[in-house]
């Protein structure tokens, strides 16, 4: 409840009230002559002033509290007629001062805080939430509250051992007693203390909760889980697998193994139990170096067994172990110490004697290096030196058995035998004959440790491979069927080796070979196809092929072959296809390319010069550069002096040659498309007016002008300009032009502008050119008549104004 009324009914039951929320005290007094003045009230020895409601003869006030703390009310009242306030339910004689003393009010809106703490607190280790220690652990808990009581403290603590079983019940109990006891607390303000002390070994967890006297509660402690151990694991045991032998020498115990034995060790732990086992393999003093010792193996708790409720914990290990590999032997002790969670351990050294020999006798056959092995075969191209050796410390040579065979019969050899030191013994003997071979060895010692020794296949192999090309000869040009052969044999061919190639001059590789394969006893035989006639397959071909037996001997044939069916490709310089086709006004060089797969018997070069064919002389009219030959294409570059084209003409350039197959070419052949034809023309076209000239009058309505353009090759363009602007003109033939001039009482101009197919350009101009009807325009521009006309009017008027200034004078004298 957030609110309380007090009222006196409470007064002298020595109780506190608590309150989680706003505490409000109700006085009631009943008194006809009351008077407010008359009565004080004090809280906490403070003055405080109240409201007083009034009903009937009843007085009521209320106070009210809401901040944490503890309160107590005093009240004095007396009324006028000297009668001391008193309780109604009393007599007035059981309280004649009229004084009244609240119990205490408390009000705690505060929730409790609890904290614990652990010393030393020198924590071993920390395994799945849960502290181990060494030592014995004090706790100290704190609980901070303003209204605290050791009554109401509830704390849960469980103690087991390593099985699991409540031990330490009175140890406990005492410790949860000891919380409840109010004396076993101090207190520093709000903050109340106490320690517990955890003398027993045991695995404890604890967990505590508080509610205070206004219910507030604190109950999400998290659980300690914590472990005193500090007693050492107990009864530490080792024991052995079975033995071949044992005996007792001097009061010592042996056993003998000669394989790996087993070791089993164990040991107790009531509380914490077990956590690793470390272990040591000590050699025993002088003993052999071939013996090795194991130091302090660790056993980590993953590997050990536990029984007995997990107070008993077991491992195993062997010897030899990964420290001690087949090479080794042992002969000694065993040391070993159990530890538990708190680091407490117990060392045991045992007084049983153990001595391993599992050492075989070592056989390695070795050979000289191979030249490859392949399918589990090894190739040699020559002898094999065969070489065992045996690491035995008791060896007799005559207890090797040493088994040949050679293509499945039986192939004596003699080894011839050497020690190296004391435990290694060699033997070596050769095998020098083409064949297969396989070797079997094996070695028992006189201690019946025994070694055996199969070989895989053995191959020696001196003989190269067979190659060879046939259908096509070396150096050969072909134009017809061309369909090589080739033929491949070894009785150890390796087909990873074989490499059949065949690439072109032009063509590059020939990454896919058309043919088919046909297997023979001993390899391959590879047929092509017939070359396909088509103009890409003319090339200088290169065909090889190269073959390697497992024991490396190899053998390579190559032969070099022309295909030339579709004869000479020709093509012209930069220069030379600038020209072709197009008229030229100046002469220069030209440079034709013919490429033939093959050699030219024949060549030859003429030109039609406006019609006209003439043959070339060679060094006089042109010069040949050859170029290519052994393995790539032929050929001819063929230069004509420019001297041959200084005539004014039209010209076409014929190239025909045979090759070395048989082929017939010539640059104009339809199947070649290389036609070469141009014109030279150095001469500017001409022009000629008909019917008009410069400076010239023509008394028409409309003027029909005609000119003749010509040109000694080909004309390309006639045009006109009239006073200034593109005129079209009208073409009538092959020569004659056509374009009407109209009225105009302006003079006219004319341009014309022929122009060639090689760029020779030519201009005529006509100026100042009347066409008109009108009079006066002609008289205008007639320049002879219009200044003679001006003349002769300069002349009358002259006359006149003479006569006049003479008939003037006259009459000033006559006055």
């Amino acid at each position: 409840m957030n609110t309380k009324d007090v009222d006196f009914n409470a007064e002298n039951t020595n109780s506190i009230f608590y309150y989680d929320g706003t505490a409000t005290a109700t006085i009631k007094i009943e008194e006809a002559n009351f008077y407010s003045e008359d009565i004080t009230i004090k809280v906490n020895d403070a003055d405080y002033a109240v409201n007083w409601s009034k009903e009937n003869d009843i007085y009521t006030a209320v106070l009210t509290f809401s901040e944490d703390g503890d309160y107590i009310i005093d009240i004095v009242y007396t009324d006028r007629s000297k009668n001391p306030m008193g309780n109604k339910n009393e007599i007035a004689d059981k309280n004649p001062t009229g004084v009244y003393k609240s119990e205490q009010i408390t009000i705690d809106t505060i929730d409790p805080i609890i904290s614990v703490s652990y010393s030393p607190n020198n924590t071993v280790r920390t395994l799945d939430g849960r502290n181990y220690y060494d030592t014995v652990q004090t706790a100290t808990v704190k609980i901070t509250e303003h209204n605290f009581r050791a009554d109401d403290v509830l704390a849960t603590i469980k103690a087991v051992d390593s099985s699991n079983t409540a031990v330490s019940s009175n140890l406990i109990s005492s410790l949860e007693n000891h919380l409840k006891t109010r004396s076993s607390w101090t207190t520093n303000g709000d903050v109340h203390t106490t320690t517990l002390t955890y003398s027993n070994d045991a695995n404890y967890s604890f967990d505590i909760e508080y509610t205070d006297l206004t219910l507030r509660k604190y109950d999400n402690y998290v659980e300690d889980l914590f472990t005193v151990d500090t007693t050492p694991p107990t009864n530490p045991t080792v024991q052995y697998s079975q033995n071949v032998f044992s005996n007792i020498l001097n009061t010592i115990t042996f056993g003998y193994y000669n394989e790996e034995v087993t070791v089993t060790i164990s040991s107790v732990d009531e509380t914490s139990g077990v956590y690793n086992f470390d272990y040591s393999a000590i050699l025993s003093p002088n003993v052999s170096d071939v013996n090795k010792e194991i130091i302090e193996q660790a056993i980590s708790e993953s590997f050990v067994n536990y029984s007995n409720e997990r107070r008993t914990a077991t491992a195993t290990f062997t010897i030899p172990s990964s420290a001690l590999t087949a090479s080794n032997q042992f002969n000694g002790t065993i040391n070993c110490s159990a530890t538990d969670r708190s680091n407490n351990n117990t060392d045991y050294q045992d007084n049983v004697r153990i001595v391993v020999d599992n050492i075989a006798p070592v056989l390695d056959v070795t050979y000289n290096e191979p030249y490859q092995i392949a399918n589990n075969i090894s190739y040699y191209p020559g002898d094999i030196n065969a070489t065992i050796k045996i690491t035995e410390a008791n060896f007799f040579s005559a207890d090797v058995n040493v088994a040949v065979t050679k293509d499945g019969e039986n192939y004596p050899v003699e080894v011839n035998w050497s020690d190296n030191n004391v435990n290694e013994h060699i033997g070596n003997f050769t095998l020098t004959e083409d064949g297969d071979y396989f070797i079997k060895v094996s070695y028992a010692d006189r201690s019946t440790n025994k070694q055996e020794f199969s070989s895989n296949q053995l191959t020696i192999d001196t003989v190269k491979p067979i190659t060879d090309i046939t259908g096509i000869k070396d150096k050969s040009a072909n134009n017809k069927i061309v369909k090589p052969v080739i033929t491949y044999n070894d009785i150890n061919w390796d087909k990873n080796t074989l490499s059949i190639s065949l690439s072109g001059a032009n063509n590059g590789v020939i990454k896919q070979l058309k043919g088919e394969y046909t297997d023979n006893s001993t390899g391959q035989i590879f047929t092509f196809d017939n070359f396909e006639e088509l103009k890409e397959t003319d090339d200088i071909y290169t065909l090889s092929v190269s073959l390697t037996d497992f024991s490396g001997n190899s053998n390579t044939q190559t032969i070099q072959f022309s295909v030339n069916r579709f004869g000479s490709n020709y093509t012209f310089s930069d220069s030379t296809n600038d020209i072709n086709g197009r008229y030229e006004k100046e002469e220069r060089d030209i440079i034709i390319t013919e490429t033939n797969v093959d050699g030219l018997k024949i060549s030859e070069l003429k030109i039609i010069a406006n019609g006209t064919p003439k043959n070339l002389v060679k060094e006089n009219d042109y010069t040949v550069k050859e170029e290519g030959g052994d393995g790539q294409w032929h050929q001819y570059i063929y230069t004509i002096k420019k001297s041959v084209f200084e005539q004014d003409g039209t010209y076409s350039v014929i190239v025909y040659s045979e090759d070395d197959a048989g082929n017939v070419n010539e640059n104009e052949a339809e199947s070649k498309a290389k036609e070469l034809s141009f014109g030279i023309d150095k001469t500017n076209p001409v022009i000629v007016p008909i019917n008009i000239d410069s400076d010239n009058r023509y008394n028409v309505d409309k003027k029909s002008v005609t000119f003749t353009v010509e040109d000694n090759l080909k004309l390309d363009n006639v045009s006109m300009q009239l006073n200034n602007r593109n005129t079209d003109l009208t073409h009538i033939d092959n020569n004659e032009y056509t374009i009407e001039l109209l009225n105009s009482n302006d003079k006219q101009n004319l341009i014309v502008k022929a122009v060639d197919a090689a760029g020779n350009e030519t201009s005529l101009e006509i100026k100042n050119v009347l066409v008109t009807t009108n009079i006066f325009f002609l008289w205008f521009y007639n320049t002879p008549l219009f200044i003679g006309s001006i003349i002769g009017f300069l002349l009358v008027i002259s006359g006149i104004v003479l006569v006049v200034m003479i008939k003037k004078k006259k009459l000033q004298q006559n006055k």
